[in-house]
């Protein structure tokens, strides 16, 4: 994360590089996809050990948009509240 003016914290880009292409995206996008597609865009199936099919939150053997967010939103919390900020402002 990176601080601006008035204090507030904004997500930095994450970026992947795959065949020395880099991809640009942000943290909730990386983690939604990824999530959802069972693999990152460098093609790992875990992220921090925990592999990504564990985003199946009721064991139906698809993952939601509901059930990404929840990922996206666990493994990088500041993004709720940073949403949040957002929505209320």
């Amino acid at each position: 994360m990176r601080k601006v003016d008035n204090d507030a914290l904004f997500p930095v880009n994450e970026n992947e590089v795959v065949d020395g292409v880099t991809y640009y995206h942000g943290e909730f996008n990386f983690h939604t996809y990824s999530s959802t597609n069972g693999v990152s865009p460098a093609g790992s199936t875990q992220y921090a050990g925990q592999p990504y099919a564990a985003a199946d939150l009721n064991g139906d053997g698809v993952i939601s948009v509901y059930e990404s967010s929840v990922w996206a939103f666990d493994k990088e919390p500041y993004l709720l509240f940073h949403n949040m900020a957002i929505l209320v402002a």
